[in-house]
């Protein structure tokens, strides 16, 4: 009975967390604020601390260190475990049978792990430009030493993100951000009110702004 009660309350429990991360109130909220980003990622080429299993390591790797690692387990046999079954003799009686299965245990297989450094492209650093709704939206300048040498940088891709930040009129206290498009972020001028569905448990839901 008590393990009957403890399932039933665990299963009690996550039903209420998902009903509460569902269920949402319709709520007043007023614009504070428009802000708009733009992000250039940058990567570099120079030495980086790196591991992998020694038979795997790239050929120019350099100051290898040598450790033994857990690389894998084999499973193998550590005697059995048996129980009494209740057998049909065909007869309309029962016998007792012992059945017996073997146990297995994890050994660990040791190999050698090899920390390193080694000359690649890793992410390095963002380039941003931010502004509000008066500022246009620009894309930040961008100075790189270009090419494949050791130090050169190179562009690693670009987004952008336009959000708004509100307050609920009822509960100031409350704030949420949401990000739109730049056409819906545009439309919608400072100091607007718009509706919004709030989650009882986990933030707005920003695509029901209106």
């Amino acid at each position: 009975k008590k393990w009957y009660y403890i399932g039933g309350g665990i299963a009690a429990g996550v039903v209420l967390l998902l009903t509460l991360v569902f269920m949402s109130r319709s709520v007043e909220v007023k614009i504070d604020s428009h802000v708009w980003e733009k992000t250039v990622k940058i990567e570099a080429f120079k030495a980086r601390a790196q591991s992998s299993w020694c038979d795997q390591m790239p050929f120019d790797a350099t100051f290898a260190i040598h450790k033994q690692e857990v690389r894998s387990y084999n499973k193998v046999a550590d005697g059995e475990s048996c129980t009494m079954a209740r057998v049909d003799k065909g007869n309309g009686t029962f016998k007792k049978e012992k059945r017996c299965s073997t146990k297995y245990k994890d050994v660990p297989v040791y190999g050698d792990k090899c920390y390193y450094r080694v000359n690649r492209w890793g992410h390095e650093r963002d380039i941003k430009a931010t502004g509000g709704l008066s500022q246009p939206p620009v894309w930040p300048q961008v100075f790189i030493r270009a090419g494949n040498c050791l130090g050169c940088e190179r562009e690693a891709g670009r987004s952008e993100t336009y959000t708004l930040n509100m307050t609920e009129v009822k509960k100031p206290d409350k704030k949420h951000s949401c990000s739109y498009s730049e056409a819906q972020w545009r439309s919608i001028p400072d100091g607007a009110v718009k509706k919004l569905k709030v989650r009882i448990v986990g933030g707005a839901k920003c695509d029901t702004l209106g």
